[in-house]
């Protein structure tokens, strides 16, 4: 039987990334800000300053107008036929005025949705399991932390305040709730509601955890920074003081970028451990941004602001237990380098956004462990095979196989 010859090895990627990276063209199109994006039936959406724009992932085709907006889009959720929209306007005075708008038949007719009375708009959210049931945070004193969640499971006719932060805070001194993020695990509709919590004297950071859409939370971890204590050691378990954003797996691991770096949890975000430290680096959480590869579970990715004042690349394959430096072949190729945001992985390439454009990375090696095929004088031969060169019977009709000596994912 003809032989296929694979070369096996982790690959370093400063060279191998560099001849990969391209822009899909959509800063060609906008001429204006990338403000945020969302990934629904294989379609990246994102919004920008005058409306939506989508791209089809599968077949990688050019941008399209999904729908115009007069005011800049900082938030997209879309969901199949229903999205929902945040607008953002500019005022004077360098201040802004936000609407919240929802359509049911892909973005040809709108409603408007009634947030809280008397409280500023800081996030949108909405349920995985449940597209009705949505989620505002927000504040109502602009110089004090005073941050809520409230509820809705009609579109914003009602609302209900969820009182996150009076689980077992405040008994000693008043404390003062900033406004919470939300990140819900798309795999198991598990909720992860944190944010700082101010004291007169000190500064706490919860993590609160909900299993039922955040009716009631059943678990939180508490970490303390103040004058008393070392500011970047934990007060509990744990070792991070405040979050970036997380990454769930689809093997029940999860990632989040923390001040240190990337902190990992097993247990369901019960218990943490740090990933990657680079506190040395930077100490803003949210500077970085971590995801995980949708191929293979156990590959992540995080991008870290460096001294420079650039951005450094990681990956993982072994679920954040290491990670590898990718370094900064992308540099040269992306409009704004100090602020690249992973937006998702799909197939075999990784795409990211630096606020204008997105750009995609073939990160197949990465995902494989593969540096190279090569089918020798059998290039042409029709069989196909797995990535440990076994000859297959027919093409498989999910993952990564080899066929005319070219990798094709599915």
């Amino acid at each position: 039987m003809k032989r296929l010859i694979i070369s096996l090895f982790v690959v370093f990627l400063s060279i191998g990334l560099k001849a990969q990276v391209e822009s899909t063209g959509l800063y060609d199109l906008s001429k204006g800000q990338a403000y945020c994006w969302n990934v629904s039936d294989d379609t990246l959406f994102v919004g920008c300053d005058d409306g939506v724009y989508a791209y089809d992932l599968k077949e990688m085709s050019k941008w399209e107008k999904y729908c115009d907006a007069e005011n800049s889009v900082i938030k997209i959720h879309k969901d199949k036929n229903r999205i929902f929209i945040v607008l953002m306007q500019y005022l004077e005075g360098n201040s802004y005025s936000y609407s919240i708008r929802c359509s049911d038949d892909y973005a040809q007719n709108y409603r408007e949705i009634k947030v809280p009375e008397d409280y500023s708009y800081k996030g949108l959210y909405v349920s995985p399991k449940d597209p009705n049931r949505i989620f505002f945070t927000g504040k109502r004193n602009y110089f004090i932390n005073d941050g809520v969640i409230f509820a809705s499971d009609n579109l914003g006719e009602e609302w209900q305040q969820l009182y996150w932060y009076n689980e077992g805070i405040g008994k000693d001194t008043y404390y003062f709730p900033g406004v919470p993020l939300l990140e819900f695990n798309p795999y198991d509709d598990t909720c992860y509601a944190y944010g700082p919590i101010s004291g007169l004297d000190s500064f706490h950071s919860f993590l609160f955890i909900s299993h039922d859409r955040l009716t009631s939370f059943d678990y939180t971890i508490r970490w303390y920074r103040g004058e008393k204590e070392d500011p970047l050691m934990p007060y509990d378990e744990g070792t991070f003081t405040h979050l970036g954003n997380m990454a769930f797996s689809q093997s029940d691991v999860i990632l989040v970028t923390t001040f240190r770096g990337v902190d990992k949890s097993t247990d369901g975000g019960k218990t943490w451990e740090t990933s990657l430290d680079v506190l040395e680096r930077d100490n803003r959480a949210d500077d970085k941004y971590v995801v995980f590869d949708q191929v293979n579970p156990n590959v992540a990715y995080v991008s870290i602001p460096n001294e420079n004042g650039n951005m450094t690349f990681y990956y993982s394959r072994t679920a954040g237990d290491t990670w590898e430096e990718i370094g900064s072949p992308i540099k040269e190729y992306v409009n704004d380098f100090t602020n690249i945001r992973w937006c998702c992985v799909y197939g075999e390439y990784l795409y990211f956004s630096d606020w204008k454009d997105i750009y995609r990375i073939d990160v197949s090696n990465i995902q494989t462990g593969i540096s190279s095929v090569s089918a020798g004088d059998n290039s042409g031969d029709g069989f196909i095979y797995d990535l440990q060169g076994r000859r297959l019977s027919a093409e498989p009709a999910h993952g990564i196989y080899i066929k005319d000596g070219k990798k094709i994912a599915r």
